[in-house]
């Protein structure tokens, strides 16, 4: 017969491997559903320069840098409607990432930034 101590040691490990498997899924990238993402994104150059870099398995770093400081951030790129979050930082994106019909470099807007991707 189970003794309480080996049920309650059970419980314990079956939670444990639940929230370790809850946790490691939020962090996954579904940049497959958004190709077009993939690249390296740059705003037009001005005091403030920002750049998105989206690799083909959704890790990112996005930078905000002026002439006194740059913030990095770095994580799985993950998009939910018209929100985009890298690692914890969310950000808002306004017009997905598309082509002019006139050709050129493909734009996306986030955040009221417009960016560029090389």
């Amino acid at each position: 017969m189970n003794s309480p101590t080996k049920l309650l040691d059970m419980k314990n490990f079956i939670l444990c491997i639940f929230f370790c498997s809850l946790a490691f899924s939020c962090k996954k990238s579904n940049v497959d559903d958004f190709p077009n993402i993939v690249g390296n994104w740059q705003s037009a150059p001005s005091s403030t320069n920002y750049k998105i870099d989206v690799k083909d398995n959704g890790k990112t770093v996005y930078e905000k840098t002026t002439d006194n400081s740059t913030l990095t951030v770095k994580g799985k790129v993950r998009i939910s409607g018209t929100e985009m979050k890298i690692g914890l930082k969310k950000f808002n994106i306004s017009v997905l990432p598309n082509l002019p019909a006139n050709g050129g470099k493909y734009t996306m807007t986030v955040d009221d930034i417009i960016y560029f991707r090389d």
